[in-house]
């Protein structure tokens, strides 16, 4: 396989599943498609409204405080934006439909915007031989291998995403699960980053991060099914939201 063909089935396999997922769910209706658009616009107005912190944190900080800081930026600017555009644009059709939609583009945003760009970019470095200070050029066994923990990654990011919006959708009623969405969201984000940034970059270290990580959004919709009562199954399908959002 050529690196272009690499790359190809790489973006494939971290946005397909829960693109075709979203068109086959929503059928591309009109309420859904915008409520996929705020979503994506939330991550990247988070993302940018933390940016100017993160900067001055790096400067300032160690590796380790800058985890810790990037983690609670995340869990603080995400969720709260969250709750914010829930609030704002889903009371008047509060429904199942549109609280995932919104979840699905959070992640698929995320996902074009950080792994798809970089493919990209690696791409168009190895086929221009551009030379970049502290980067060599991976073989191709390299590119795949690290390419399919980043596509599983950010399918895994993208459940994640998912399943904070069903949390947040609950706070509008009880504010504790918003306060339980940044925690968790911080949470999760940290253990990542940090075992990533203590352990050795290898293959099966970054496997065994990600296995934590499912794990992590396993015991995420345990909590949703368990105690929120959302009997995902349903959620997934029916139009209207579960009543015990609407429960103190």
């Amino acid at each position: 396989m050529t690196y272009g063909v690499i790359i190809t089935i790489l973006i494939c396999l971290a946005l397909l599943p829960w693109t075709l997922y979203f068109i086959t769910y929503s059928k591309l209706k009109l309420v859904h498609i915008k409520a996929f658009l705020i979503g994506g616009m939330g991550w990247i107005i988070a993302l940018i409204l933390r940016t100017p912190i993160l900067i001055s944190a790096s400067i300032v900080f160690s590796k380790v405080f800058q985890v810790v800081i990037a983690s609670l930026l995340a869990g603080v600017f995400e969720e709260g934006l969250r709750f914010y555009f829930i609030n704002k644009f889903m009371r008047e059709d509060f429904s199942a439909g549109r609280i995932i939609s919104m979840g699905i583009g959070w992640g698929l945003f995320e996902a074009i915007l950080t792994y798809v760009i970089s493919m990209i970019s690696v791409l168009v470095i190895i086929l221009y031989q551009i030379e970049v200070p502290d980067f060599e050029i991976p073989s191709q066994k390299e590119l795949l291998m690290g390419g399919l923990i980043g596509a599983y990654e950010r399918n895994v990011a993208i459940a994640i995403h998912v399943g904070f919006t069903i949390i947040v959708a609950a706070s509008l009623m009880n504010r504790k699960w918003l306060g339980f969405a940044i925690i968790y969201h911080s949470l999760i984000d940290f253990i990542a980053a940090y075992l990533g940034l203590i352990l050795p970059h290898t293959y099966q270290n970054l496997w065994i991060i990600e296995g934590i990580v499912t794990g992590l959004t396993i015991l995420l919709y345990m909590i949703i099914a368990l105690i929120l009562k959302v009997r995902l199954a349903k959620a997934f399908t029916n139009s209207v939201i579960p009543s015990i959002f609407y429960r103190e």
